[in-house]
This record gives C-alpha cells, sequence and structure tokens, in this order.
C-alpha cells in the first residue's frame, strides 16, 4: 500500500460531544489513495460520529483534520464535498418529491439550467453514468415506490459519486442490501479503489470486514483502540478488541426443547398481490419460528399482513383458534400482536421524541390526556435497564442514539405492551455484535415469558440459531419447511433459497 506516511486524510485528537456525552474523546484515524479501511466498534463506539465530523455534517469541538498534507476545516457537507471528501449516510438521505436524477445532483442541479429551464434529457444522461458506477441494478427512470431499501442506498452511493470524490466515508451501506445488492455495491467499491479513491467503509458484518478491506481500526467508547492489517487478523480478535472482552463461541443463547405446545396463530392461503402466494404456517406458543430467504421473498410482506399493515387478498388467520384480521398495526397490538419492522426509523420510532414518549406511544390510554408520564417514564426506565440501553436518561431524544440503541428502543416499545406474539423483521440489521447479544437475550426473555416469535431475517447464522423451527420463502412461496434447527448447514438451507 505505499509507506506508511502516505496519508490522504488524517484525522488526529478528535473530540466531539453532545450535551455531556463525549461521542469522541481524542480518537485518531489515518487513510490512504486507493485502500478500503474498515472503521469498526460497537454501537456507539463513534465510528459513525467520525465519519460526519469528517464530511462536515456536525462541527469539531476539538482536534486536526488534514488533507494531503495539508490542514483541512470540513465546514459543511457541501465545503467537504467541494475538496473531495464524500459520504454515504446509514440514514436514508433520499428527497422523495425530487425524481432520482434530481436526487444525484441535488447539490448541482444549477449547472443544469439552461434559460432557467433544467436540461432533463443531459440530467437524466449524466445521472445514468454515476448510478450505473454505483452498481445499480434499475434504470435512472424508476418510480421510488418500486424501489427496496437496498436500491435507495445505490442512488445516495451514486451522489457521492457525482462529486468525484477522493475520499469517501461508506456508513452502514449493506445493511439493508439482499446478497445480490450487497455484491453489486462491494464490487462498486472496489472498482472505486482500483481507481485510486481511498474509502473508509463502516460495517458491523466481519465477512464483509475481511473479504474488501486492506486495513482495519478498532473504536471503543469514542476511541481509537488499535489499527490493524486485516490480513493479519482475526475476527476472534477483532471482537475482543471491540468490546474489551473475549467473546463467547455461541451468541444464540440455549433453550430447553419444546413439549407439543399449542398453536396461537395459524394462517392458511394467505395472499398478498405477487408478494405472498398461498402461505400457510401455524406458530407455537414459546417457540421461535424463523423465516430465511432473500431481500424481496415475501417475508416482510408476510409480516405485514400478519401486523395489519397491509390486507391480504386472500386466505385467513387465527389467532388462539379465533378468526384475526385486523385492519391496522394498532388493532393487532390490541389483541397481543406487535411488530418490529425492518426499517426501523422510517417506521418504528418518532423522530425528534425521547425514549421515553417512543416507549409510551406503545401503551397509550384511548384518552390521550391521561397519559401517566412517571408510570411511562418508569416503564422506561426499567426496558432502558434490562435492554441495556446507552443514553444519558429516558428524557434523550432518540435522533442521539447509535443504530444498536434506536433499535434497541423500538423493542422496548413492543414489550412494554406484553404482547403474546412478536413479529420481528431482520432485528439487529446494522446493529454490532455486543447489541445483538442484547437483543438475543429478550428474545429469549421473551420466550421465557410466554410469547411467540416469527423471526425474519436475511443472516443466516442468525436465523438458524434462533430459530426452533425454520420456513424458507422464495418467490412469495414456502419453499421449504424445516422441523429443527439442530444439526441445519446454510448449504442446506440456501438451496431451498435461490
Amino acid at each position: 500500500m505505499g509507506m506508511t506516511d502516505n496519508y490522504l486524510w488524517e484525522a488526529l485528537d478528535i473530540g466531539k460531544s453532545f450535551g455531556p456525552t463525549a461521542a469522541l474523546a481524542g480518537a485518531s484515524l489515518q487513510l490512504r489513495p486507493g485502500e478500503i479501511h474498515a472503521l469498526v466498534g460497537e454501537n456507539g463506539a463513534g465510528k459513525s460520529t467520525m465519519s460526519k465530523v469528517a464530511c462536515g455534517a456536525y462541527p469539531v469541538d476539538r482536534g486536526t483534520f488534514r488533507l494531503s498534507g495539508e490542514d483541512f476545516e470540513p465546514e459543511s457537507l457541501t465545503r467537504a464535498a467541494s475538496r473531495g471528501v464524500g459520504l454515504v449516510f446509514q440514514e436514508s438521505m433520499i428527497i422523495p418529491v425530487l425524481s432520482i436524477a434530481e436526487n444525484i445532483f441535488v447539490d448541482k442541479l444549477r449547472e443544469f439550467r439552461r434559460g432557467g429551464l433544467l436540461d432533463r434529457t443531459r440530467l437524466r444522461r449524466e445521472a445514468s453514468v454515476y448510478l450505473v458506477a454505483a452498481g445499480a441494478d434499475f434504470d435512472v427512470d424508476a418510480d421510488w415506490s418500486t424501489l427496496t431499501l437496498g436500491q435507495l442506498k445505490m442512488v445516495e452511493l451514486a451522489r457521492a459519486l457525482a462529486s468525484a470524490p477522493r475520499l469517501l466515508f461508506v456508513d452502514e451501506a449493506t445493511a439493508v442490501l439482499d446478497s445480490a445488492g450487497r455484491e453489486l455495491l462491494l464490487a462498486a467499491l472496489r472498482r472505486l479503489r482500483d481507481q485510486g479513491v481511498g474509502i473508509c467503509y463502516i460495517s458491523h458484518h466481519m465477512e464483509e470486514i475481511f473479504s474488501l478491506s486492506d486495513r482495519v481500526t478498532v473504536m471503543r467508547d469514542g476511541r481509537t483502540i488499535a489499527t490493524l492489517d486485516t490480513a493479519s487478523t482475526s475476527r476472534s480478535e477483532l471482537e475482543s478488541l471491540m468490546v474489551g472482552r473475549e467473546i463467547s463461541d455461541s451468541l444464540y443463547p440455549s433453550r430447553p426443547p419444546l413439549e407439543n405446545p399449542p398453536i396461537v396463530l395459524a394462517a392458511e392461503g394467505l395472499r398478498y398481490g405477487e408478494h405472498l402466494q398461498d402461505v400457510s404456517f401455524g406458530l407455537r406458543s414459546g417457540e421461535v419460528l424463523g423465516i430465511a430467504g432473500l431481500a424481496g421473498c415475501g417475508g416482510t410482506e408476510l409480516l405485514r399482513v400478519i401486523a395489519g399493515v397491509s390486507r391480504a387478498h386472500a386466505g385467513t388467520m387465527l389467532l388462539n383458534r379465533e378468526l384475526f384480521a385486523p385492519r391496522a398495526t394498532r388493532d393487532a397490538m390490541r389483541q397481543g400482536v406487535v411488530y418490529l419492522p425492518g426499517d426501523r426509523d422510517g417506521e418504528g420510532l418518532l423522530g425528534g421524541a425521547s425514549i421515553r414518549e417512543n416507549i409510551g406511544l406503545a401503551i397509550l390510554p384511548p384518552t390521550f390526556h391521561l397519559v401517566d408520564n412517571g408510570a411511562e417514564g418508569q416503564t422506561a426506565k426499567s426496558l432502558m435497564a434490562s435492554l441495556r440501553i446507552k443514553a444519558r436518561s429516558v428524557e434523550q431524544t432518540v435522533d442521539g442514539l447509535s443504530g444498536g440503541n434506536r433499535q434497541k428502543v423500538v423493542l422496548g416499545k413492543l414489550l412494554a405492551t406484553s404482547p403474546k406474539i412478536l413479529l420481528l423483521d431482520n432485528p439487529t440489521r446494522g446493529v454490532d455484535i455486543g447489541a445483538r447479544a442484547h437483543v438475543y437475550e429478550a428474545i429469549t426473555a421473551a420466550i421465557a415469558a410466554g410469547m411467540a416469535v416469527l423471526l425474519l431475517s436475511e443472516d443466516l447464522p442468525e436465523v438458524m440459531g434462533l430459530s426452533d423451527r425454520l420456513l424458507v420463502m422464495r418467490r412469495g412461496c414456502i419453499s421449504n419447511a424445516f422441523t429443527e434447527t439442530v444439526g441445519l448447514t446454510e448449504r442446506q438451507v440456501l438451496s431451498h433459497m435461490l
């Protein structure tokens, strides 16, 4: 990779606080041209904050940035982009009232005006170039409503590429992608590296870290712990550095075998457009029933139909042997069925509200003016402790929390209702290894309390490790059902997914 001091960009002794919370406490990072440098750590370690101060999204409190050997002050995203430093956010930054092409050139639309009118032909032509470079498998004229979360992320990468970056920060870009979309995106990043672009890649997926990166820096509690050559380290070493302790060989808690428990939710012949085709299954009390499949397999639509977000076009559901046809999530929740959506920020949380207010939303009484803030606060404090949510207090807004802690708030909101059935759509998407263990413990505790869990996950080791039985979905259908997961291999499951 060249001489050790051949740095394209440096961050030295960076400090950044949000109120009394120090997100960065003297962190340092050095990036080289033409390398993919992974940045890893638990949620709340400071990874996303580092990327945002580096690109001007947040002002820095102290420290020095250097770009090509010169002092660099990223005063804003636009200022940083003009110097060739770009960022693909973890959160969606799409503006849906604009077209795909307009989103890609959102900061440069004035350059496409002739006589006050937008030259849409040229705009579309040039946007298509960057969309292809981002690895997109859809057209620049595609309708927003037809795009997956992963495809939206590709539009954001194309926007970053339109600024011709020398250095690109990519924050959890593959968290919402299926395996095919992930490979397209990773291939795009490798091409950029080969063109001399320096890439700082933030991810919780260890297989990506080892297949993609040249070097890796570990952060913990806002500080830089170590920078290593990826080829010279191991997964166990990185995980130990991330959490400051040895990690157990098994993340998945063991449970005693079930003894013929009753079916609490039965579905027969469910159909929903092209997304669900004649889906039937039974969910038993005290079990985790897993759903494995690629993005678009129909699993998300199945959970949304059960949760009352969507209405099935055909088929029936029985909840404890009684007809179950919820008209909304509130209706399902009143009957003890709660849903954790795959898009936690867009659907699971009320932005700008506190932890207490978000958890309280699930337990609002019928007359809103009778909300007991004291009881609401006690419930939130109890869940904050049991789920180990890292925050100053229950009054901290969810916007300032890390991705893993926001996910725990969504899960806490559901558990506050004392449900009978948990519907979980990729519950650890974008969540680090330490927070994953906490989520798994919460799922195990829910099962011990008599709940039943329907778990959809694109992470095969996770869905196999947590589930008692496993359904495999493909193209809206159940392609196979495994009555137990002990001894099951990933190859066996994959053969029914593809």
